[in-house]
């Protein structure tokens, strides 16, 4: 899954309400929302990559993976950002 695909579907997952219930001023304050909890979601996802990788002594190939994950979770936070 790609990084946009994974920030919608992350985004999606916060709407706890259909989409179809809700006003404009809702839908936008519940997109505000989402927004907000799925880039707090990525940063512990980060934070735990964090966490994971300094306890462990990693070999090269090791290193080219973990920042690989970085570098796809944090294309992830920008397109969270960049949803409507």
């Amino acid at each position: 899954m790609n990084a946009k695909e994974k920030a919608n579907k992350i985004a999606n997952a916060m709407v706890t309400r259909s989409v179809f219930d809700m006003n404009n001023e809702e839908l936008k304050t519940a997109r505000i929302h989402a927004k907000a909890q799925a880039h707090f979601v990525v940063d512990e996802i980060i934070e735990a990559l964090k966490i994971t990788t300094g306890h462990c002594e990693l070999r090269r190939l090791d290193q080219q993976e973990v920042q690989s994950d970085f570098d796809y979770w944090n294309k992830v936070k920008v397109e969270i950002e960049a949803l409507p």
